[in-house]
C-alpha cells in the first residue's frame, strides 16, 4: 500500500500544479515572477519530501547483488530511452495543428491572463488541453519560449516510470490487474512518439501524451475495479480527473470511476465516510473545477464540446459555430477534404478512411492477438474465469473506442482508447489466485512479463531506428516557422491579423486567426471578446454556418 502511494504522489503533485496553474492564469500569465516563486518551492519541496522518504526507509532503498543484476538492464534500457527523448525535443515543429492554434494558445498562456471570450477570435482555444499548461510552465526554466518542446517529453518520462515501477512489482510481487494496460501500452504508444518526433514530441501537440495518461489512468481504474481500497480509489479519480482535462473523451473514465467509487460505497467494498472520498477527490476536484472555471472563462462553457446548447455568458461563442467546427472535425477525420454535408449521414466514407488509416492500427491489432493467444493458452489450461468486474472493464475499455469512432475516427486521437481496448482478453485470465490448485501464479506473471518485454522491444526498435535524433544534447533547436500574416481588421483598436495568403496558421502569433467572426467586438473596459449576436446592417445572426459558406467560408 506504501508503494503504491509514493508512487501516486507523482501524479497528484501534477494534478495539483495543474489545478493550480489554471487558478492562476485567471490573475497572471504563466511566464511571471509569482508563477516562477510558485514552481521553485514546489520543486524544493518535492526534493525535500523524497529525501526525507529515502532517510526515513533506507532499508527499502538497499540493494544486494540480485536486485543490481535484475534492476541493471532495465534502467540501462531506460536511460537509453530518455536520452533519445531528451534529443528528440530540438526537433523541428512539423505538427500541423501545433501552428494552426497549439503555439498561440502557449503564447496566451504565458503572456497574458487568461482573455474571456478568447474563442470567439480562434474557435479551437475554446478546445484546451493540459498539455499547453505544461508547456508553458516550462517556458520559466532556462528555455523559455523554447520551454514547450519540453511537455511532451516530461509526460513520456512519467509514463517511464510508472511502466518501470509495475515491470518491478509485476517481477518481484503479486500482479496487479491495473498493470497489463500499462505495462503493454505504454511502450506503444512511446514506440509512435519516437517513430515521429517532431510530430509527437517536438510539437506542443496532445495527442501522445493525452493517450499516455488515458492509458496508465485506464490502469489505475482497472486496480480499483478488481481491488477497491483507499488509495486505489484516489488513484482512479486523480488519474482520470487529470486525463480528461487532456483530451475530452477521457471524461468517460472519470465517469466511470465517480460510479465505481459511489458503487463501492454502496455496497460496502469501500468503507470510507463521505468526508474521507472528498479528501480522496480533492486533487481531482480541484483541477476539473480550476479547469472548468478556465474553460468558461475562455469560451462561455465548461468543457467542449459540450452537452450544454446555451450558455448564459455574454462572451460564450454561438452554438453554431460550436456545431459547425464538430461537423468539420468529424467530417475531416472520416474524409479529409471533403464537406460535412458530402460526408455525414451516411457510409460512403468508409472504404476510403480505412484505406488511409487501417496501416495506423497494426500495433493495436497485434496487441489484441497476442493478448488473444494468451486467452487461448490459459483457457486450454483452465486458468480462464468470466466475472463480473471482467466484463465492466472490457465495457469501460470499448465504450470510448466506440464513441471515438463515431466522432471522430482519427487514428491519432484514439491511441489511448485503442492501446486500452486491445488488451481486454487478458482480463478473462486467473492472476493472483490458482484454479483448483494447479495454476502456478509464476506463470500468469511471466506471460504478462514476456508480453511486456515485447512490447517494450517495439520502444527500442523505435529508439535504434531513430538515427537522427541522436547527437550532441547541446545541438541547436530547430526554429519554428514563422508564418507571413497581414493585418486583416482593426477591431475596437485592436489590430487582427490572419495568414496570409490563403493559409490558416498564425504559428506563434497573438491576435491572430484565419477568419473573422461578423460582430466581434473587444470590448477593452470589461476585458473581453464577445460577439454581437445580430448584426444591425442586416438583422441576421451575427453568425451561422449557411452565412460562414455565403460569404466565403473560412474567411
Amino acid at each position: 500500500m506504501g508503494e503504491k502511494s509514493d508512487a501516486l504522489g507523482v501524479w497528484v503533485g501534477l494534478t495539483v500544479v495543474l489545478g493550480f496553474s489554471y487558478v492562476l492564469h485567471i490573475f497572471v500569465p504563466l511566464q511571471s515572477l509569482i508563477v516562477k516563486a510558485l514552481l521553485v518551492s514546489v520543486l524544493a519541496c518535492a526534493v525535500g519530501f523524497n529525501i526525507r522518504q529515502v532517510w526515513r526507509n533506507k532499508a527499502r532503498f538497499a540493494f544486494d547483488a540480485r536486485t543490481t543484476a535484475r534492476i541493471a538492464p532495465l534502467a540501462l534500457a531506460g536511460m537509453v530511452v530518455f536520452l533519445v527523448i531528451a534529443r528528440a525535443v530540438f526537433a523541428d515543429v512539423s505538427n500541423y495543428d501545433s501552428y494552426l492554434y497549439h503555439l498561440q494558445a502557449i503564447e496566451y498562456m504565458s503572456s497574458e491572463r487568461v482573455v474571456v471570450g478568447l474563442a470567439n477570435l480562434h474557435t479551437r482555444f475554446g478546445w484546451h488541453s493540459s498539455i499547453f499548461n505544461v508547456a508553458s510552465l516550462f517556458e520559466n526554466g532556462t528555455w523559455q519560449s523554447d520551454g514547450f518542446r519540453l511537455a511532451n517529453g516530461f509526460i513520456m518520462t512519467l509514463a517511464i516510470i510508472e511502466w518501470t515501477r509495475r515491470f518491478l512489482r509485476l517481477i518481484t510481487g503479486p500482479l496487479a490487474p491495473g498493470s497489463i494496460p500499462i505495462l503493454l501500452g505504454v511502450p506503444v504508444l512511446i514506440s509512435i512518439g519516437l517513430a515521429n518526433p517532431s510530430y509527437f514530441v517536438s510539437s506542443p501537440n496532445p495527442d501522445l501524451c493525452a493517450s499516455l495518461i488515458a492509458v496508465v489512468a485506464f490502469g489505475y481504474l482497472i486496480d480499483f475495479l478488481f481491488e477497491p481500497t483507499k488509495v486505489h480509489a484516489a488513484g482512479s479519480l486523480v488519474l482520470c480527473g487529470l486525463a480528461m482535462t487532456f483530451r475530452p473523451i477521457n471524461s468517460l473514465l472519470l465517469a466511470s470511476a465517480a460510479v465505481l467509487v459511489v458503487a463501492f460505497r454502496r455496497r460496502g467494498d469501500l468503507p470510507v465516510g463521505a468526508k474521507t472520498t472528498f479528501w480522496l477527490a480533492s486533487p481531482a476536484l480541484l483541477l476539473v473545477a480550476a479547469f472548468s472555471a478556465h474553460s468558461t472563462i475562455v469560451s462561455g462553457y465548461p468543457i467542449l464540446p459540450t452537452p450544454v446548447p446555451v450558455s448564459p455568458f455574454p462572451w460564450a461563442v454561438p452554438p453554431a459555430l460550436i456545431k459547425n467546427d464538430l461537423r468539420w472535425i468529424e467530417s475531416w477525420a472520416k474524409k479529409p477534404g471533403s464537406s460535412p454535408d458530402e460526408v455525414l449521414g451516411n457510409w460512403s466514407w468508409f472504404s476510403g478512411w480505412w484505406t488511409r488509416t487501417g496501416g495506423s492500427y497494426s500495433v493495436f491489432f497485434a496487441v489484441f492477438t497476442l493478448s488473444f493467444a494468451m486467452l487461448v493458452l490459459a483457457s486450454r489450461m483452465g486458468w480462464v474465469r468470466v466475472t463480473k468486474r471482467s466484463g465492466i472493464a472490457v465495457v469501460i475499455a470499448l465504450v470510448p473506442v466506440a464513441v471515438w469512432f463515431t466522432a471522430a475516427p482519427e487514428p491519432r486521437l484514439g491511441f489511448g482508447q485503442l492501446a486500452a481496448a486491445s488488451i481486454t482478453p487478458l482480463f478473462f485470465i486467473r492472476l493472483n489466485e490458482h484454479a483448483d490448485g494447479s495454476v502456478p501464479e509464476p506463470v500468469v506473471r511471466w506471460l504478462i512479463g514476456g508480453a511486456a518485454l515485447l512490447a517494450a522491444s517495439l520502444t527500442m526498435g523505435a529508439t535504434l531506428s531513430q538515427a537522427s535524433v541522436f547527437g550532441p544534447l547541446d545541438a541547436a533547436k530547430v526554429p519554428i516557422v514563422i508564418m507571413p500574416l497581414s493585418e486583416l481588421k482593426d477591431v475596437n483598436g485592436t489590430t487582427i491579423l490572419t495568414p496570409s495568403p490563403t493559409g490558416d496558421q498564425c504559428g506563434r502569433v497573438k491576435w491572430c486567426t484565419p477568419y473573422l467572426i461578423p460582430g466581434l467586438r473587444i470590448d477593452h473596459r470589461l476585458g473581453w471578446i464577445v460577439v454581437d449576436r445580430t448584426d444591425p446592417s442586416t438583422g441576421e445572426p451575427s453568425w451561422s454556418p449557411a452565412r460562414h459558406l455565403r460569404e466565403g467560408g473560412a474567411r
